[in-house]
């Protein structure tokens, strides 16, 4: 959330699949790893990711950066904080990054905020973090199906055996 307002809203992203890669459905040790990425640890985020690249909106079905999410640029400096540059992020059918499309307008250049405010928030997320009722164990069969069935481009019945 940025000034009370959800990022698919000021993205007006709201039905696009994509989420907070805080969101309670993902493994806990994913959330915790993105909580140091924004904290500039960026030998914890997706080898994909450059520079100061962070994901802002993921994936809401499996996170996964290939199925498609929201980056930025994340400057942390001795009393500012900047996201800067929001874009779409996704493979291309061939599995190659797709650096040739033009970028599509999000409608924010970037926010700026300062350090303490923003080391606050990542604070009230660490506390949420130490709630109770995480998964702990991804659920990688299912991740593998969903993987499988994008690629050939089906969709199987539900099958308790996966």
């Amino acid at each position: 959330m940025v000034d009370g307002q959800p990022l698919g809203q000021l993205f007006k992203q709201d039905d696009s699949g994509v989420i907070s890669p805080f969101a309670r459905r993902f493994v806990h040790e994913a959330v915790e790893n993105s909580l140091e990425v924004y904290r500039g640890d960026f030998a914890r985020r997706d080898d994909l990711l450059q520079g100061g690249e962070i994901e802002l909106l993921i994936c809401s079905v499996c996170g996964d950066l290939m199925c498609g999410s929201i980056i930025a640029d994340l400057d942390i400096g001795a009393e500012l904080v900047t996201w800067s540059r929001p874009r779409w992020w996704y493979f291309k059918d061939d599995d190659e990054l797709d650096d040739d499309e033009p970028e599509e307008d999000l409608g924010v250049e970037r926010w700026v905020f300062s350090l303490g405010d923003y080391q606050s928030a990542l604070a009230q997320i660490e506390g949420y973090l130490a709630r109770p009722g995480w998964r702990l164990i991804p659920d990688e069969r299912g991740r593998l199906r969903r993987a499988v069935e994008r690629r050939l481009g089906v969709e199987s019945k539900p099958n308790p055996l996966w």
